[in-house]
């Protein structure tokens, strides 16, 4: 990395009442739509309007470069640090910073995955990785106060990754039933300092 590519990038990090949300709504609000167009968009709590967002979304990690907003990643404090959302703006530059915020979490956060983002983070770090950050449905039921059921044997998500079988759960999002896997390091709390 060059030293001016070094000037140009930042991480803004954005908790609790942050006025500085305001700023960046509009153009997180548009990832997050696109991000999320495909699969039908959004539908975890905290994600109904830009209102809602700032109100109930505590920290915001975004990845400036270029002076452009190109990724953004979305916790709450759920037993700690819980990534509930990402989002880039489409370009190689979004999806280079969006990996290394997922690389990053692994330690420091926990977090459900599937489909593309899934896919996205099995490019990026490899099965095995995520074999060893992987909780199991017994681990993930313990930590998620949401009812998980388990998933059939033919659920595209196992037949695609068989060695993470016995982590993928379904559970229930805005009235509809999504396969998951939980990944990271949970009882990290988000820390507001002053």
């Amino acid at each position: 990395m060059k030293l001016t590519e070094i000037l140009i990038e930042r991480v803004v990090n954005l908790l609790g009442n942050d006025p500085q949300k305001a700023d960046y709504v509009d153009v997180v609000w548009d990832m997050i739509t696109k991000s999320y167009a495909r699969i039908g968009g959004i539908h975890g709590k905290g994600f109904s309007t830009k209102e809602d967002l700032i109100n109930n979304i505590p920290f915001w990690k975004l990845v400036r470069k270029d002076n452009n907003i190109v990724a953004a990643a979305f916790y709450r404090d759920k037993l700690g640090r819980k990534r509930v959302a990402v989002a880039t703006n489409g370009t190689d530059q979004g999806k280079q910073a969006l990996a290394s915020i997922m690389a990053e979490d692994f330690d420091r956060a926990y977090f459900e995955v599937s489909d593309p983002s899934l896919g996205f983070m099995i490019k990026q770090v490899g099965v095995g990785f995520a074999e060893q950050y992987a909780r199991s449905f017994e681990q993930a039921q313990g930590i998620t106060k949401d009812e998980l059921h388990p998933v059939p044997a033919n659920d595209p998500h196992v037949v695609k990754y068989p060695s993470l079988a016995n982590n993928f759960y379904q559970r229930n999002i805005g009235g509809h039933m999504h396969t998951k896997i939980m990944l990271g390091t949970a009882g990290n709390k988000i820390v507001v300092s002053d």
